[in-house]
């Protein structure tokens, strides 16, 4: 995540605003809702006294602390989506002619202009010196362990030629087949061939995320080791139907 921020001094407290298109707490991995390394960002911005953070993605009026930092979301202009938790997927409401603005709207902020002192640091480039002889034989060390792990990983890949393939095809705004049946402790590759974008393969509830960039298929292996119903997503933004790119792995004994 990108921190961009405004800090600016009321008195003697230092005071910062944050904005974000995802939220930055674990609002609802399972849709995508929160970010690799929002928990980073958040430490950083707790350093403030006060930090106000701005995010989207969600598209309805949210509210959340997390120690000092407050995060807010306001409704969309586009369309509403479902409440947390209120159905599998996480796919736009439906329209409904009766009530056709129902879910949507903006928020107004407004403020007393004062008058604030800014600081300016700044960050010299410093020169790298030389590599010592301690770091070039640890580096060596590393070399071989990346050949050995490379080596592994290519009789692993090997090793996968019995392997169930199943072939996946990412195109806005769909997956297909968008139901995929697995079963528990079989192994099985995902090819995922993109046609059109740099699309993202999330499974949050299996700890499976890949990008799958357009020309030439992306290889997953996967051995389920639970059953259940696993929703699987994009989580590369890629347009106005990306909330709808949502399939589901079904996993039995």
């Amino acid at each position: 995540v990108g921190l961009f921020l405004f800090p600016f001094r009321t008195g003697i407290k230092t005071r910062a605003m944050k904005y974000t298109h995802r939220p930055l707490f674990d609002l609802a991995p399972q849709w995508d809702w929160a970010i690799r390394d929002g928990a980073a960002a958040i430490e950083i911005l707790s350093a403030y006294d006060h930090v106000t953070v701005f995010y989207g993605h969600i598209h309805q009026e949210h509210h959340f602390v997390t120690g000092k930092i407050n995060h807010h979301a306001a409704k969309s202009l586009v369309f509403p989506l479902p409440v947390t938790g209120s159905q599998e997927k996480r796919t736009p409401l439906p329209w409904d002619a009766t009530t056709p603005f129902k879910g949507l709207g903006f928020r107004a902020v407004e403020t007393e202009p004062r008058k604030y002192e800014f600081e300016i640091l700044e960050f010299p480039v410093v020169k790298v010196q030389a590599m010592r002889p301690s770091i070039a034989v640890h580096t060596a060390i590393l070399l071989c362990i990346a050949t050995a792990g490379l080596a592994l990983a290519l009789r692993a890949g090997a090793d996968a030629g019995d392997e169930r393939v199943i072939k996946i095809v990412a195109k806005k705004f769909n997956y297909t087949p968008d139901l995929i049946s697995l079963k528990k402790g079989e192994p099985v590759t995902l090819e995922f061939t993109s046609l059109d974008f740099t699309h993202g393969f999330k499974v949050p509830d299996l700890g499976l995320r890949v990008d799958l960039p357009p020309g030439h298929p992306v290889l997953v292996h996967l051995v389920p080791e639970k059953t259940g119903r696993f929703l699987f997503l994009c989580d590369n933004f890629c347009g106005s139907g990306h909330e709808e790119m949502n399939g589901v792995i079904v996993v039995t004994e």
